[in-house]
């Protein structure tokens, strides 16, 4: 999936907000400007002919605490913006399942009142009815996200991004093979390590995955495919 010029402007925005979240870490704001990327490219899909998408995956997700569990939460949180924007995708049983699981784990890992309550008026914004309308569902979803990662203590926000990220590298090496954007995320990877602690064998497969050559589709796939099943199985 690849960002549209008429997106630019909340992308811009939003990257601005996470910056300045992430910058006393020392993460440069520009590859924070990636992440925000992440949740637009997958948004800017949205409206895509049908015989241009492909199956969305829903892996099965025992989320733990902690946070691992965020990271879990931010690679479903991806796929979630995937299936946005595809409404055919979206109203599946299968997919109200994966995205009701998602919000219930999520709203227990907020810990301020505030944000459960925005959380679950986001929640209807993934809802495919009749008169379920792509534009608003983008600019629900933009929004309401960016605000409760803006909310978040810094290391939950950090461990949640690093899931992200994973899912993001995962999907452009099998769909937009965008190598600007994989130059970003996994520029972004190299400096989260907060989880590679909790998880056996993660920093030998996140090292696999900087490792690999910009372009090698096949490598990162399977390489970033590798990170996600860690952190999933976790």
């Amino acid at each position: 999936m690849v960002l549209q010029e008429g997106r630019v402007g909340l992308f811009e925005v939003a990257s601005g907000v996470l910056a300045w979240r992430l910058e006393p870490r020392g993460m440069r704001p520009a590859l924070w400007i990636c992440f925000i990327g992440s949740v637009v490219a997958s948004l800017a899909g949205m409206g895509a002919p049908a015989s241009a998408r492909v199956q969305i995956g829903l892996p099965a997700i025992s989320y733990s605490d902690g946070d691992v569990g965020l990271s879990q939460l931010g690679i479903a949180n991806g796929i979630i913006l995937e299936l946005a924007g595809d409404p055919a995708q979206l109203k599946r049983p299968q997919s109200q399942a994966f995205v009701d699981a998602f919000f219930k784990h999520l709203s227990v890992a907020l810990s301020d009142g505030t944000q459960r309550h925005a959380l679950a008026e986001l929640r209807p914004a993934f809802v495919v009815g009749d008169d379920y309308d792509l534009n608003q569902s983008e600019s629900t979803a933009l929004n309401g996200f960016k605000g409760l990662m803006f909310g978040m203590p810094q290391t939950s926000l950090r461990a949640y991004v690093f899931g992200m990220i994973v899912q993001q590298v995962n999907d452009n090496a099998h769909t937009a093979k965008s190598r600007a954007e994989d130059v970003y995320y996994r520029s972004a990877l190299e400096r989260i390590n907060d989880i590679d602690e909790s998880i056996d064998g993660l920093p030998d497969a996140r090292i696999a995955l900087l490792s690999d050559q910009p372009g090698d589709w096949g490598a990162i796939g399977a390489h970033s495919a590798a990170l996600l099943k860690l952190i999933l199985s976790a």
